[in-house]
C-alpha cells in the first residue's frame, strides 16, 4: 500500500515533514519519523490537547483516523 500522512496541527506548530510518503507491504508495519516543534510562547487550550492525522491509503482519503494526545507542561 502506498501511504501518506499529514498531522494536523496548530498552525503556530511546525511539522517536518508536511507529508510522510511510504509503502507498506501486506501484513507488516512501518515507521516514519516525524518532527514536530511547539513555538514556547505558544498556549494550549487545556493542559492536554490531542491532534490528528489525515491518512490517504492508494490515493483513497481515509480521514482523520488516529489521533495523540500531547501533554503540555510549562
Amino acid at each position: 500500500m502506498k501511504m501518506e500522512v499529514a498531522l494536523v496541527a496548530p498552525p503556530e506548530w511546525s511539522v517536518e515533514p508536511d507529508v510522510v510518503k511510504f509503502e507498506v507491504a501486506a501484513r507488516s508495519k512501518a515507521m516514519h519519523p516525524v518532527t514536530v516543534t511547539v513555538p514556547k510562547s505558544w498556549q494550549p487550550p487545556s493542559p492536554r490537547f490531542a491532534i490528528a492525522a489525515d491518512v490517504m491509503r492508494d490515493g483513497k482519503y481515509l480521514g482523520q483516523i488516529t489521533e495523540a494526545v500531547v501533554e503540555v507542561r510549562g
